[in-house]
């Protein structure tokens, strides 16, 4: 009997571990993983005495087809967003396809509130093809790319956040429980938290070396 995670339990992990997602729903008689959730501020109405800022979780999960949990499908309340097969391409990729048409998604409904976009400003548009796997590893090949870049940038920050407090790294050290440590310590844990992010995506198998001009001209066309 296989001892390796099935592919459903991959992606679910990668979404938590690599995009910022969190458990929801455990369903079936082991009570395995069947969904998690990220939530997003804007997305619904605005104003309202019970979430005035409009957040609402959006799920990705298998409750849609929890015997097989082959299609994985990113929803919202009853409202299914896309569904993907999660054959089509690695855990990896799949967690990061449906992790970027969320954010589009949100900054989608935050535009429709007339609320500037925040989640995934500058990604390349995105239309997730059903049961074609060539042209899913295109869209994944420039989905990752995206977040590469968005990585440099949120790094670059990161240290520049760090060399701003490094003429007061002394007295910190001094004084280890006081502020300008805990600044420090704060903005050393999150360059971690991006590097470790940075190397799952950089381990995905089918991101391939292309420029943008030739996914774009090969992107939805088989061998």
């Amino acid at each position: 009997m296989s001892t390796q995670p099935h592919y459903s339990d991959l992606t679910l992990q990668a979404l938590i571990d690599n995009h910022g997602w969190e458990p929801a729903y455990s369903l079936g008689p082991n009570k395995e993983l069947s969904s998690v959730r990220r939530s997003f501020v804007g997305v619904g109405a605005l104003g309202g005495t019970t979430i005035p800022d409009g957040t609402r979780r959006l799920h990705v999960g298998y409750e849609l087809d929890g015997d097989r949990r082959r299609y994985v499908s990113l929803t919202l309340g009853d409202s299914t967003i896309v569904s993907l097969d999660g054959r089509d391409a690695s855990p990896a990729e799949i967690a990061m396809l449906v992790n970027l048409k969320a954010e589009q998604y949100a900054d989608a409904r935050r535009e429709h509130n007339r609320l500037k976009p925040i989640y995934a400003v500058g990604a390349p548009a995105l239309t997730l093809p059903f049961g074609d796997p060539d042209a899913l590893a295109h869209k994944a090949a420039a989905a990752a790319r995206y977040y590469e870049q968005k990585f440099v940038a949120r790094f670059a920050d990161a240290l520049r956040g760090m060399l701003s407090h490094d003429a007061r790294l002394n007295a910190a050290e001094k004084a280890p429980d006081g502020d300008d440590y805990n600044q420090v310590l704060s903005l050393a844990l999150d360059v971690r938290r991006e590097l470790t992010a940075f190397d799952a995506l950089r381990a995905a198998p089918a991101i391939a070396e292309q420029g943008e001009d030739e996914l774009e001209a090969t992107s939805g066309m088989r061998p």
